[in-house]
């Protein structure tokens, strides 16, 4: 597909890539609609590449569903990145949850901050029955 194919699917928050990219390798949009790399980098390079008819929507497997309550508050999570983290708090009438891994803390919103970036959670597993 060419560059202008793909738009839509980048408007839409869907990861896309060039067919000739690593496996894992792809750009998407952040909160703000900037284009970002896999490690919310700006896509540097992009506009060399916008001609090209190569690109392709990334098809993502389907998330499992994780219904956290309050009394996962102190269990360890997996995510999707590999690490492991804390759940320190949830608040049921948003709701709201944090978890903590290292320095970085992680919201509802999918999105967690450190001193310099910030990327997507996912939890995939809770792993203290």
């Amino acid at each position: 597909m060419m560059f202008e194919e793909v738009l839509p699917a980048l408007r839409e928050g869907k990861k896309v890539r060039r067919r000739g990219w690593s496996e894992g390798g792809y750009i998407q949009t952040n909160s703000v609609m900037d284009i970002v790399n896999e490690f919310s980098d700006p896509a540097s390079g992009l506009y060399n590449n916008m001609l090209i008819d190569d690109w392709e929507v990334v098809e993502e497997p389907a998330k499992p569903t994780i219904n956290l309550t309050e009394y996962d508050v102190g269990k360890r999570v997996r995510l999707r990145s590999g690490l492991v983290a804390l759940i320190t708090s949830y608040d049921n009438t948003e709701p709201v949850y944090k978890v903590r891994t290292g320095r970085c803390t992680y919201f509802a919103d999918g999105r967690y901050h450190t001193d310099q970036h910030s990327h997507e959670l996912d939890i995939v597993e809770v792993l203290d029955a």
